[in-house]
């Protein structure tokens, strides 16, 4: 578990809160996680979604060529 924490650009030591302060630090950890997690798989969702879309400009514009 972290030593510290930041809430509105100040940093506090966990060692100030009760057990259910730290419980709530834990979860909000653990949500932020989550979030850089699904950040980073739209990502990936978006690279791939571009790569449909210019092959497929690609099967048209050679379509029209008659290659």
């Amino acid at each position: 578990m972290i030593k510290t924490f930041k809430l509105d650009g100040k940093e506090y030591s966990v060692d100030i809160l009760s057990e259910s302060g730290k419980r709530i630090v834990s979860g909000l950890q653990e949500i932020e996680t989550e979030i850089k997690e699904k950040t980073n798989l739209i990502s990936i969702f978006n690279k791939a979604k571009n790569a449909y879309i210019a092959e497929i400009k690609s099967e048209i514009l050679s379509q029209k060529a008659g290659l």
